[in-house]
């Protein structure tokens, strides 16, 4: 039975001279640099702002976890939505 668990998704890309696209992201259970869980291709996570995010997944085993969505922090807080924030 799959879990829920917040990991840290934090891009490698390529040399500014290339392109600077994102090769892969490193996936972690607390955002530091080792050990990483995991290195997932693009096509394997929804894009994301800047360099660096953590992701709400649905959990079957290290070789095995689907995004759910995109979270603010590792307490797996959800985004403000845009535009209903205080003013």
């Amino acid at each position: 039975m799959p879990t829920e668990r917040i990991l840290h998704y934090r891009r490698a890309r390529a040399r500014p001279e290339d392109g600077g696209y994102t090769l892969f992201c490193i996936v972690t259970w607390n955002g530091e640099p080792a050990p990483a869980l995991a290195f997932r291709r693009p096509d394997q996570f929804p894009d994301f702002a800047g360099e660096e995010a953590w992701l709400r997944v649905r959990w079957f085993s290290k070789r095995r976890f689907e995004v759910i969505e995109q979270v603010s922090d590792r307490t797996g807080a959800r985004l403000a939505e845009v535009g209903h924030g205080p003013h």
